[in-house]
């Protein structure tokens, strides 16, 4: 047992701040059975009441769940952020086995539950460490980590090999979802490949939610898109300043952040998206607030929609896609599939370009095409082809000529 545990003896180990690790390990002794113990090692404030109660008598009986007891008050110091749940007055009382625990209304219900068996005053009823982390609350985030990689490969790799003798390894069966999923794996040859890194699967029973995009996650995204080889995909989001702090800006609240599988979309007679994965949040395992999709079109053709979602059909946002290793872009609405629609602006990366009005993915209205040179034209576009009168100006906005297209 450790024996003062308190939040100066956790550490945050690595870059990503996702590690903690105790420290101070000057308290430790082993919990052997029937043998007395020294009182006053520690820290007073996370004493237990079996410590605490005996005068000043420099030996009492206690065994490792005094630990439980000073995790059970430092989660609640990390859930209200300065609070000891001893500092209020009304839970002395507790202590004295008088009054019910109290705690700040802020905190949910199954962290409350948490608290309190770990406050358990009975230290005969009180939880072990084990116990503690086979409760749903911290096995599902576990599973999170070692599972979903919420904090990346290796952090995940790392914790997995920690907990396997609490958490004994069982064959993983897929879900009904799964099986639908890969039973489609033959019809799209351009469909991204399951990543090792990324375990897609929703976990329904997962009481600690993420509602903020991480570094981590991204990474893993773009890791994805990576080793599916489109590299050229990777860097052309990274130069269009794809970043955590951009993809939190959008989010809606209370919308989860999840890694699911793209089912792909049928276009006919138009080229469909296969299959591939979103990363982002959702509403009842649905698509919903902002996300990414990345998937291939059925000729091979990268493809990262980053948009708003409402109820799984995108909104708004923008589409990245690498046409003979370059990259084209399109910033604005979208259709139910995911065609271009209303005004938007598309750019490619020789510099050509057209802000206009869009249907079905084609250039359908009132537009502006900007040519390689600067120069530029304005005027209606019909499927993508100019018809009517176009106004053609230079580089500096001066009218060169009219054109006059056939309709």
């Amino acid at each position: 047992m450790h024996r003062d545990l308190k939040p100066e003896n956790i550490l945050i180990s690595d870059q990503f701040k996702s590690i903690p690790k105790i420290c101070d390990f000057g308290s430790v002794k082993k919990d052997i059975q029937e043998n007395p113990h020294t009182q006053w090692k520690g820290s007073i404030p996370y004493f237990p009441p079996e410590k605490n109660n005996k005068g000043k008598q420099e030996y009492c009986d206690y065994s490792k769940k005094v630990d439980v007891w000073a995790l059970g008050i430092i989660l609640y110091k990390m859930l209200t952020k300065v609070e000891h749940i001893f500092a209020e007055a009304e839970n002395s009382k507790y202590l004295e086995g008088s009054h019910q625990l109290e705690m700040d209304t802020k905190i949910t219900t199954p962290c409350q539950e948490l608290i309190r068996q770990m406050l358990e005053i009975d230290p005969k009823k009180r939880p072990s460490v084990r116990e503690i982390l086979n409760n749903p609350l911290i096995k599902d985030r576990i599973n999170l980590i070692t599972h979903q990689f919420i904090n990346g490969q290796q952090v995940g790799a790392r914790i997995k090999k920690q907990v396997k003798d609490i958490f004994p390894q069982e064959e993983q069966k897929q879900s009904a979802p799964q099986q639908e999923y890969f039973k489609e794996e033959q019809k799209y040859p351009a469909r991204i490949s399951p990543s090792s890194k990324l375990d897609y699967t929703p976990q329904p029973s997962a009481l600690i939610k993420n509602f903020r995009f991480t570094k981590n996650g991204l990474d893993e995204l773009l890791r994805l898109i990576r080793e599916s080889g489109a590299d050229a995909l990777e860097n052309a989001a990274i130069y269009h300043g794809l970043s955590v702090q951009r993809l939190n800006q959008f989010v809606k609240p209370d919308r989860e952040i999840l890694n699911l599988p793209f089912e792909g979309v049928n276009r006919s007679p138009s080229i469909d998206l296969c299959p591939g994965h979103y990363f982002g949040q959702c509403l009842n395992g649905i698509r919903d607030g902002y996300g990414l999709v990345y998937c291939k079109t059925k000729n091979d053709v990268p493809y990262l929609l980053e948009c708003h979602w409402d109820m799984g059909t995108p909104q708004n946002g923008r589409r990245l896609i690498i046409l003979n290793n370059l990259w084209e872009q399109y910033v604005g609405s979208f259709d139910d599939k995911y065609f271009m629609k209303g005004f938007g602006i598309e750019s490619d990366q020789s510099g050509a370009k057209y802000e206009g009005q869009f249907m079905k993915g084609l250039y359908n209205g009132q537009g502006k095409k900007t040519l390689l040179n600067g120069q530029y034209e304005e005027g209606l576009y019909q499927d993508s082809k100019p018809v009517g009168i176009h106004m053609c100006f230079s580089r500096e906005g001066t009218l060169i000529e009219e054109k006059s297209y056939i309709v």
